[in-house]
């Protein structure tokens, strides 16, 4: 086999390295672009909040100061998420302009159901339609 042979099947078979997966079929990935709002629940405290472009959350009602929410994909609904300066493992499912994540501490593992409580954050969020 070639190097360059070897090479292209290396990259075939590296997950989450393009946006097609091995066997052809286009892989759904997360899109945070625009203006978000909905609620955070923590499984004690439910608070209305917004996602803005470069800014990131904002709780309505002034529960807070706006913190920095970056959520990198990794694929097949699984996200590492950043709010201000805390590190989180999350999991999502998008449809269209709706969307929940749930994430937790590194400590206490990925999640495996999107529901609140137990360390866990639900995010659930719907995009704001531009008036343009």
């Amino acid at each position: 086999m070639s190097a360059l042979a070897m090479i292209l099947t290396a990259a075939m078979v590296v997950p989450g390295d393009g946006l097609e997966k091995v066997s052809g079929e286009m892989e759904q990935r997360l899109d945070l672009s625009g203006e978000w709002f909905g609620t955070r629940d923590d499984g004690c405290v439910a608070s209305d909040i917004l996602l803005l472009p470069g800014r990131g959350t904002v709780c309505v009602g002034g529960c807070g100061v706006a913190d920095l929410f970056v959520c990198f994909d990794r694929g097949h609904g699984v996200a590492d998420v950043k709010w201000g300066s805390e590190k989180f493992l999350g999991i999502y499912r998008q449809q269209g302009d709706s969307i929940i994540i749930c994430f937790r501490a590194p400590s206490r593992g990925r999640p495996t159901a999107f529901r609140s409580g137990d360390d866990r954050i639900l995010f659930t969020l719907h995009r704001i339609k531009s008036s343009k």
